[in-house]
């Protein structure tokens, strides 16, 4: 799991996406329902740290993984239109710099009709990323 500072810096950006509106960002720790036909979910499958200077004050601690992004959709409704919001959250996010956090790329979508969730198809991309802490 990622720590606090790239959760929050990842949802502050992601909160100025415009395609928001179309496919809402859902919390899965939180109770509020689910969106009807799409949203999206956020995780953080990996993320490893090292120091990366020795005996140097101050001390720099590199913290890299993956964002992975969920988009949900109702059973292969809108697949196409999921498609293209997809690719605009990967530009969102491919290449930036926010609060401290660097990505890098942004895979495409996984595609495939058995990565269903219940009555969500999943459409599942990876950001990678890097964050330095000084202390």
């Amino acid at each position: 799991m990622a720590s606090a500072a790239v959760k929050t810096a990842v949802e502050a950006r992601l909160s100025t996406w415009p395609g928001l509106s179309a496919c809402p960002f859902f919390d899965e720790n939180d109770a509020a329902p689910l969106p009807s036909t799409q949203h999206l979910t956020v995780e953080y499958p990996v993320a490893n740290e090292n120091r990366i200077n020795v005996g140097a004050r101050p001390a720099i601690f590199r913290e890299t993984g993956a964002i992975r992004f969920v988009v949900h959709i109702l059973n292969m409704s809108g697949l196409t239109d999921a498609m293209v919001l997809v690719d605009t959250l990967r530009d969102w996010f491919r290449e930036q710099k926010f609060d401290g956090v660097s990505t890098f790329e942004a895979a495409p979508a996984a595609f495939e009709k058995s990565n269903r969730s219940g009555v969500f198809y999943l459409l599942p991309f990876v950001v990678t990323y890097r964050f330095d802490l000084i202390r």
